[in-house]
């Protein structure tokens, strides 16, 4: 998980501050829910981090991931 708050501000702040008096929580809810691509550093990370599984494709058969 990351935290970037000025990321995050100039992804929301176009629906939260419309400058018209509209009510755009229903577009702003699709945009806090939708993938961004964007850069982050290692202080943005909020836990260390750690590998959560490890897949083999070699020897991958099914969809079903075992975590560590």
């Amino acid at each position: 998980m990351v935290e970037v708050r000025d990321l995050y501000a100039r992804q929301t702040s176009p629906w939260d501050d419309n400058g018209f008096g509209l009510d755009m929580e229903a577009a702003r809810r699709i945009v806090i829910n939708t993938w961004n691509k964007a850069e982050v550093t290692r202080d943005d990370l909020l836990t260390r981090p750690q590998a959560w599984a490890t897949l083999d494709y070699a020897s991958w058969r099914t969809p079903t991931l075992v975590p560590r």
